[in-house]
């Protein structure tokens, strides 16, 4: 059994990740916390714990981040959350309440209690992260493996302008300084950035695969999350991150000596140096393949 620690931004597609997460077979979620990147904490954190209670999860302990990036997200991504969080299907019975402590406290906590080494799944920035390791740097040897959706090495980025240059990806450039931090460790990384995300697409025939199984809970959850998204070129963006914890080799992945640029325009930018670290990145993806997993996945 897989010991996972995740934290997420609360966007429809982290939230969608509790989802997948919950239903995977080989996985223990630890614990979860939420960075108050692409989401308000306000409702962010309500639709995790909701989650959590409709999946038979209540006591999986919940945490908000307490630290800021430097770049804020669009407020019209942020409030992506509240329309999850609003869904009646959440809203039908009680659910819990989040933790005293902040998400890296609970990070450090979890890591430092479990008897085995932990995988991390990160789906939004590393602030937690970088948080966990500057204040308690023994945990570093607990940690088996980070998963972070985050990045484009080889691939244009979506940081546009004004905000930036179009090389850098968001989870990296809401807080670069942190994800510079994690670099300079030495954990092992799995990178599942743009260069694997851009090739799975939320498509109108995999949206009409996975309402032809609504009658499951989790399709039907799955895909009143999706419709939120319609239109707006959504990808599989921390969703196929989150497979890669449950099946590390649907991504195609090669080392990739890289660092994280942390000012300038290109602030926020992953890119190929020989000075840098040496991070797993995965670029193939076969498509089929990965929608298939996600509808088995979501026939619960």
């Amino acid at each position: 059994m897989k010991q996972v620690y995740f934290d997420h931004d609360a966007g429809v597609d982290d939230l969608l990740s509790i989802i997948f997460l919950m239903g995977m077979k080989n996985v223990a979620a630890l614990g979860i916390g939420v960075t108050p990147a692409d989401c308000y904490l306000e409702t962010g954190l309500p639709a995790t714990l909701k989650i959590l209670q409709l999946l038979g999860h209540p006591n999986i302990p919940v945490a908000a981040g307490t630290v800021e990036g430097r770049h804020p997200f669009p407020h019209e991504w942020r409030v992506h959350s509240d329309l999850v969080n609003g869904l009646p299907i959440l809203n039908a019975r009680p659910f819990g309440q989040p933790q005293s402590i902040s998400a890296h406290e609970l990070l450090i906590q979890k890591a430092r209690a479990a008897a085995d080494k932990v995988t991390l799944l990160f789906t939004g920035p590393l602030t937690n992260l970088a948080a966990a390791l500057d204040s308690a740097p023994d945990i570093e040897s607990k940690i088996e493996r980070l998963y972070w959706m985050g990045g484009a090495i080889d691939v244009p980025g979506n940081v546009l302008p004004p905000d930036g240059d179009g090389a850098a990806e968001w989870n990296v450039f809401w807080d670069s300084v942190s994800a510079a931090r994690v670099w300079k460790s030495s954990l092992p990384i799995t990178l599942v950035g743009l260069d694997a995300t851009d090739k799975v697409p939320v498509s109108e025939s995999f949206l009409a695969r996975l309402a032809q199984q609504r009658q499951y809970l989790l399709s039907d959850l799955a895909y009143q999350c999706w419709q939120f998204t319609h239109g707006t070129g959504y990808h599989l963006w921390d969703t196929l991150t989150t497979l890669a914890v449950g099946w590390p080799d649907i991504v195609g992945a090669r080392d990739v000596s890289c660092e994280v640029v942390i000012d300038g325009p290109s602030d926020g930018r992953t890119i190929r140096s020989a000075n840098g670290r040496i991070a797993q990145v995965a670029f193939d993806v076969d498509p089929e393949r990965v929608y298939q997993t996600a509808l088995d996945l979501l026939k619960q």
